[in-house]
């Protein structure tokens, strides 16, 4: 999954830190209480990251599809008489404008 670069720096830290604590765990500098809290809390966050990412996600289909919507009220504005009801037409269009 490609996640957005500002999520994936986010991601890269926080499996550091899961790294870190399971070494210092190996190396029985921690107790099994103390690793087990830090490593639930860890995958809580980088659990938020990837709720995040779907988030965007959702977020960019939606504007994807509320453009989409704009395009084709744009698109029946123009030909009164003939109402457009295929998108695809639409976009055809302001690909050949543009």
């Amino acid at each position: 999954m490609n996640l957005i670069p500002q999520l994936q720096k986010r991601l890269d830290r926080f499996v550091k830190q899961s790294e870190k604590n399971d070494k210092e765990y190996t190396e029985n500098k921690k107790s099994f209480e103390c690793y087990f809290s830090d490593r639930f809390e860890i995958d809580k966050k980088i659990n938020g990251v990837f709720e995040l990412q779907r988030k965007k996600i959702r977020e960019q289909e939606f504007s994807d599809k509320q453009l989409d919507i704009w395009l084709m009220k744009i698109a029946n504005e123009k030909k009164p008489g003939k109402l457009v009801r295929n998108i695809e037409e639409v976009r055809k269009e302001v690909n050949d404008i543009g």
